[in-house]
């Protein structure tokens, strides 16, 4: 499940892992991803707090409603 919010996107990723929290001015890299065969992945590269790039990838419907969303609030075009 996934939150957006005006300044970030927050996926709960269950209750033995973090949540993953992404401010999107951190954003770097949107990109499209398919989950075996249903186009809904979104792959997002975005720099940690401690200055390191990492990415972590999405499932959603309704993708290319987020990737605008995303698009708008970052700046980055999707890749």
């Amino acid at each position: 499940m996934a939150y957006f919010t005006e300044t970030r996107l927050i996926c709960i990723t269950g209750p033995l892992d973090d949540n993953i929290v992404i401010p999107y001015r951190s954003i770097r890299k949107i990109g499209k991803r398919s989950q075996g065969l249903f186009p809904m992945g979104i792959e997002i590269a975005y720099e940690t707090p401690e200055g390191n790039l990492t990415a972590d990838k999405l499932s959603m419907t309704k993708r290319d409603k987020w990737i605008k969303f995303l698009e708008e609030k970052s700046g980055v075009a999707c890749a």
